[in-house]
């Protein structure tokens, strides 16, 4: 969940110019690497949290990366 939550960073960022956005998508890349990720699941990660974002503006990435007890 972690990587979703810096996948969401990345995006604002990009949306918005910020001139973090290429260290952001660094970090990505290499959480992905990591996590034995291929290009077509970063891709689809990418997506799934575009989408999730503009949902509900990244409330259910926060809840699912800290789950309440």
């Amino acid at each position: 969940e972690g990587t979703r939550l810096v996948a969401v960073c990345y995006l604002i960022d990009q949306a918005i110019g910020h001139g973090d956005a290429d260290s952001d998508f660094r970090q990505l890349a290499a959480f992905a690497t990591q996590l034995n990720f291929t290009q077509e699941q970063l891709d689809a990660l990418l997506k799934e949290t575009a989408e999730s974002y503009r949902t509900d503006r990244g409330k259910s990435l926060i809840a699912a990366a800290f789950p309440e007890e």
